[in-house]
């Protein structure tokens, strides 16, 4: 991952997130030969606010390596969350990066809040 073409292109606050990401994932053993599997990929949460308060990230930034880590195929957004009801964005990461850079690469959109989302609504 470290000589892709794609994890070369990320600034340094979006390697940061991005190993932040990796540190979240869980790994459950499977069988007996050493082999483990992420068990919350996909529920992985990272706020504004945490990047803010506890790692000193201002909301641009974060948004940029956000948006960069979706653009770049090392992270796709699972759960649209919404800050005015306290509801975090839930995120999985992909090796959709080992295209970057090719033909046969097709990047995340990227989902945008609209509006209020209450839930239940």
């Amino acid at each position: 991952m470290l000589n892709s073409k794609a994890f070369r292109s990320l600034n340094g606050t979006a390697m940061y997130v991005l190993l932040q990401f990796e540190s979240r994932l869980r790994k459950a053993p499977i069988g007996r030969n050493n082999e483990y599997r992420n068990i919350n990929n996909g529920d992985l949460e990272f706020t504004y606010k945490e990047a803010k308060e506890k790692h000193k990230i201002g909301y641009s930034r974060f948004s940029n390596a956000i948006q960069k880590l979706i653009d770049t195929g090392f992270l796709e957004i699972t759960q649209l969350g919404g800050g005015v009801v306290g509801l975090p964005t839930k995120y999985f990461l992909t090796d959709k990066w080992r295209k970057y850079g090719t033909d046969e690469f097709k990047p995340a959109f990227r989902k945008k809040f609209k509006g209020h989302h209450f839930p239940g609504k």
